[in-house]
């Protein structure tokens, strides 16, 4: 119980919109081809970078804090 517990904590302080993503090409690499999934990555990836929260995960690492999304 305490591992889910523990897994819980650190899926809960990710980025929302990453954790989305992930799930989202999970479904897509259960049943797509090899290139299929690497373009949904490329998608999900650029649909990622450089927003307020991708942003605020690198500003929390470099200041060595759990990051806050609005």
């Amino acid at each position: 119980m305490n591992r889910s517990r523990d897994l819980a904590r650190e899926i809960a302080g990710k980025s929302p919109k990453a954790i989305g993503a992930a799930k989202a090409l999970m479904a897509v690499a259960e049943h797509a081809d090899p290139a299929t999934v690497l373009q949904a990555e490329a998608r999900a990836q650029a649909g990622l970078i450089g927003t307020p929260e991708q942003m605020e995960v690198v500003a929390a690492q470099f200041a060595k804090r759990a990051p806050v999304f609005e």
